[in-house]
């Protein structure tokens, strides 16, 4: 019976996580289902894994931006040494940061996935993303099935699993992938979010293979352990070390029995095998990761953020350096502690989804300075249910409803899931994705929550029923919490918002207030022809609906210069929906995308071919001066583009076909001529292709806020 019980509950374990794997799909790509759409921040692993294909290591600035970390020649780092003004020539500076090596701080192991499509298909860079956090969702469902499983199994394996068991089951495991964490992390498919997706997978994976290990420590099985902590180490560091802690514990556990055997005169050989083994996982988990960090960074262990490019150009982040001696300290361990434990990081709200983040930034303690302190929720928050469980663990642990010899094979798993969290509590930088370090050790002491609850039969029934109703109220809200979380922060906060996603979801917005007699949004809405101050959440009228902007409440930096974002915007504000074509272009020549001149301020897009068949994109005039990367186009093809040039927000960039190809600062507020150069800077007077102007956005939203604000 015990292997049809087995078949029934991993049955239900895969119908729960592909039901909350479809939900984190939904959530990933807003609702379209376009599970290839490219999406900024996504492209790290595959240009990795071509550059390997071209056998090198370094990416280079074109993809990582300022998340470039250097290895410089001896003249170029006297020059970062000496505080170089890169600002006083972007060109110059540009032309000499592209000759230098620059590498991703990412794990390699994600883009070991890449090196197939690299190889086959490299017109899917940056379209994988969504799929690869999808693969590693269901890989976190399913360990998590089994992890249940095997607690089951040595706290009631006499019980036979019956239907409303594998209900639970099935609720269970579409809660890990659809209800927590990672479902937010999926919301915004950027390589730091699937870096986190892989880590928690890959940790649980390790802990799922740490308890079979215990159970049975055969040679097939330490193997298996030492893949997976090699893995998990070499994808997210921080959460790879619990694991590689286990294995520590776990071979001293080892050289104790050698020891104990030596003294009661028994064989010593059977626990010196077993410790040798385990001391080749520790060897190949932190050997491979520093084999890497020291081919990149020529460290072992650390991480050079000096030699950054978000550090050199951010006087801000060189402060929060120089003060704080580096990323990590003990000093933010009582803020961190705070801000990921504490209850009530939320906030309830009148708006769909009518729960937001708590307020950023939450309590500081100790004066502590920290490199960012974003919107965050907490493990309490996110995981109500998990932590629940985990801690009806704990009482029966206590109070003796479960006996402790029975989770033998648990005991260095939960201390391995404690040692996953512990890297971010004294890392300067507080975010809600780091809420998921902390997934393994809640699900591996929920599992053992689970089975008191089921195996709990107090004297009045009713207070079971209350129990299990808690907890799934608990999932419920949980799940409620994250998926709200992962949609605002896809459509309303941060970096790389879709300006029709975010126009779309403050409609909806809109219509529901309205229809439930809500005044909110028309309450925040102001007008006037220049961007406020403005305060989170405000709604910003430009002119008459030339534009609509909502203010997110980041404060602005170096990279990110305003707290608005755009929401709306029509040609009178500077976005222009475009049909582009290339026509082949002697290399070295450039041809006029747009241009305008005013009075002494002048800005000018120009597109030049490389020798290689390529493209650069090239902005020159009143902002800052910048190329892109080489673009590979196809002459004939006709392009749907969006060309934006918003001085308000000092943004000119460049889509073409839904990929962003060029983004740059533009401080030009004037008219613009579109394939033909009125400035006199390009090597050809008029566009060679054809560029057609097509109907823009018609500002249907600011127009409806504007008549219910009346």
């Amino acid at each position: 019976m015990a292997g049809e019980d087995r078949r029934r509950h991993g049955r239900a374990a895969w119908i729960g996580t592909a039901l909350g794997t479809l939900l984190v799909a939904w959530v990933a790509t807003a609702g379209s289902w376009d599970l290839l759409r490219w999406e900024p921040l996504s492209d790290f692993y595959d240009a990795q894994a071509a550059a390997w294909l071209d056998g090198r290591w370094d990416i280079g600035i074109d993809t990582l931006g300022v998340e470039s970390f250097f290895r410089f020649d001896e003249e170029v780092a006297a020059l970062v040494e000496r505080g170089w003004p890169i600002d006083d020539d972007p060109l110059v500076a540009d032309e000499i940061l592209r000759s230098q090596p620059a590498y991703m701080y990412q794990g390699p192991v994600p883009a070991l996935l890449r090196v197939p499509t690299a190889a086959l298909a490299p017109d899917l860079s940056g379209r994988l993303t969504t799929l690869s956090i999808l693969a590693a969702t269901l890989l976190a469902g399913w360990t998590s099935g089994r992890i249940l499983w095997e607690a089951r199994r040595r706290l009631r394996p006499d019980v036979e699993v019956g239907r409303g068991e594998q209900i639970g089951v099935a609720a269970w495991c579409a809660l890990v992938t659809g209800g927590s964490s990672l479902v937010y992390l999926a919301a915004k498919p950027w390589v730091y979010h699937e870096a986190l997706v892989w880590g928690v997978a890959l940790c649980l994976a390790s802990l799922l293979a740490m308890v079979r290990y215990v159970d049975a420590p055969t040679t097939r099985r330490v193997v298996v352990l030492g893949l997976l902590v090699t893995a998990c180490l070499s994808t997210r560091a921080s959460i790879g070390l619990g694991p590689l802690l286990g294995v520590a514990v776990l071979g001293a556990r080892e050289l104790v029995a050698v020891a104990r055997r030596r003294a009661d005169g028994r064989d010593v050989w059977p626990p010196i095998t077993r410790a040798a083994g385990l001391a080749g996982v520790g060897v190949a988990a932190l050997g491979t990761y520093a084999a890497v960090s020291y081919v990149k960074f020529r460290t072992l262990f650390s991480v050079p953020f000096e030699t950054q490019l978000h550090t050199i150009i951010d006087p801000t982040r060189q402060e929060f350096l120089a003060e704080n001696g580096g990323f990590f300290s003990l000093r933010f361990i009582p803020t961190t502690l705070l801000q990921y434990f504490r209850p009530d990081a939320f906030r309830p709200t009148s708006l769909l989804p009518w729960i937001d983040f708590a307020p950023a930034p939450g309590p500081i303690l100790l004066d502590a300075r920290f490199d960012v302190f974003d919107r965050t929720s907490s493990v309490p928050s996110a995981l109500p249910a998990f932590v629940l469980l985990g801690v009806l663990a704990l009482v029966a642990l206590g109070r003796g409803r479960i006996e402790w010899s029975a989770l033998r094979a648990f005991r260095v798993p939960l201390v391995a899931a404690a040692g996953s969290g512990l890297a971010v509590l004294a890392f300067g930088y507080i975010a809600n994705r780091y809420v998921a370090d902390f997934m393994p050790l809640v699900i591996v002491a929920a599992a053992i929550g689970v089975q008191a609850l089921l195996a709990w039969r107090p004297s009045r029934p009713w207070i079971h029923r209350t129990a299990v109703s808690v907890v799934v109220l608990a999932g419920v809200f949980g799940a409620w919490l994250n998926v709200s979380h992962g949609v605002l922060a896809q459509r309303l906060y941060g970096l790389t918002t879709d300006e029709e996603r975010t126009a779309a979801f403050i409609a909806t917005q809109s219509r529901v207030e309205s229809l439930l007699g809500g005044e909110e949004l028309p309450s925040r809405v102001q007008r006037g022809e220049q961007l406020p101050t403005g305060s989170p959440g405000d709604l910003f009228v430009l002119g008459s609906c030339d534009a609509l902007y909502l203010h997110d409440g980041n404060p602005p930096n170096t990279i990110r210069r305003h707290s608005w974002i755009p929401v709306e915007r029509t040609e009178r504000a500077g976005r222009y929906e475009l049909a582009i074509r290339f026509d082949a272009l002697r290399p070295g020549t450039s041809s006029p995308i747009v241009s305008g001149e005013d009075g002494d301020s002048s800005a000018l897009l120009v597109v030049e071919a490389t020798d290689d068949g390529h493209v650069v994109v090239e902005y020159s005039g009143a902002g800052l001066p910048r190329r892109s990367a080489p673009i590979e186009v196809d002459p004939g093809h006709t392009y749907d583009a969006v060309l934006v040039a918003d001085p308000r927000l000092s943004e000119v960039s460049l889509t073409l076909d839904g990929r962003l190809v060029f983004e740059g600062h533009l401080a030009y507020d004037g008219p613009l001529t579109f394939g033909r150069d009125v400035v006199g800077g390009a090597d050809v007077a008029t566009f060679a292709g054809s560029i057609e102007r097509r109907p823009g956005t018609r500002a249907e939203l600011c127009a409806d806020l504007l008549e219910r604000a009346g």
